[in-house]
Order: structure tokens, then sequence, then C-alpha cells
């Protein structure tokens, strides 16, 4: 029944944010071949992956990138209130990347999409809200990543 599974999906929705299991990986993919089932490899593969997730969840709370004085990650972060300035309300990104489109209807979510977003949302949508956030490379990849993970 669709009423059914719109139920379900809503409920879905409302839980914090649990990131996704890994997206394919070039590194991985190399590993498929049969063998042992963990190799060295498969677990500095996983430990590096965890390591940029760790990093991008860290670059999202950091309060000088100042993601968390718009945004909410349930089971992550609260709203946080920015003193002298005014308040806005940007999404909610507890399963943002479980979305369809970004950026309000302007993206396809893809972690291209995403990337592209997060480096430079005016660029993407002048005189949209977001502000641009100077963001180093490796910051960008795992914020980039983190946010794909949020599913």
């Amino acid at each position: 029944e669709p009423l059914d599974e719109f139920h379900a999906w809503l409920a879905r929705q409302r839980r914090p944010a649990v990131p996704a299991p890994p997206e394919p990986d070039p590194e991985m993919e190399a590993l498929s071949e049969p063998g042992p089932e963990t190799t060295p490899a498969d677990s500095a593969a996983a430990r590096r992956r965890a390591d940029r997730l760790r990093l991008g969840r860290a670059v999202y709370l950091d309060p000088e990138h100042r993601c968390v004085e718009c945004h909410v990650v349930r089971g992550v972060n609260e709203r946080v209130e920015s003193p002298g300035e005014r308040q806005v309300d940007g999404p909610d990104l507890t399963h943002v990347a479980s979305r369809r489109i970004l950026a309000g209807g302007l993206l396809r979510t893809s972690r291209g999409a995403m990337s592209g977003w997060l480096a430079n949302p005016q660029v993407l949508k002048p005189g949209g809200l977001m502000p641009r956030i100077p963001l180093e490379p490796a910051e960008l990849k795992a914020l980039t990543d983190y946010m794909m993970s949020l599913r």
C-alpha cells in the first residue's frame, strides 16, 4: 500500500542520523577478488574511510565553520544561537543524502553536487542564504563524505 510505504518512510525520517554503509570505492573494488575474508588492505581502507567521516563530522561541528548555526543533524547536534546575529534556519541535514534533490530543488543529490554546493553555494545559487565557508581540500572531501553518509 502506498500509504503504508509513506508512513514507514516518515518514521525513518524521524530517526537520528546513522551513517550509511560505505559507497563503492575503487580501492575496495580492486580487493573484491576471492581471497581471505579480511585483508590488511581492507582494514586500511575501512580505517581511512572512518577517519574521513570523523574529520567530516568534526568540520560540521566546528564553530569556526558555522554549520551548526543554521543546520541540525538529529542525534549529533542541536541548532545553536548565533549571538548578535539573526538566526537563519537552514534545512535539517539528518538524512540529507537520502533526498533526491539539494539546494532547494536546484541539484540532484550526488557526491559531486554535494561537494560543489559545500565548496561555494553562491556560485550555484547566487543570493541564496548559505554563505561560502572556506574549507581546505581535505576538509571539503571529508565534509562531503560525512554529508553523503547521512541517509
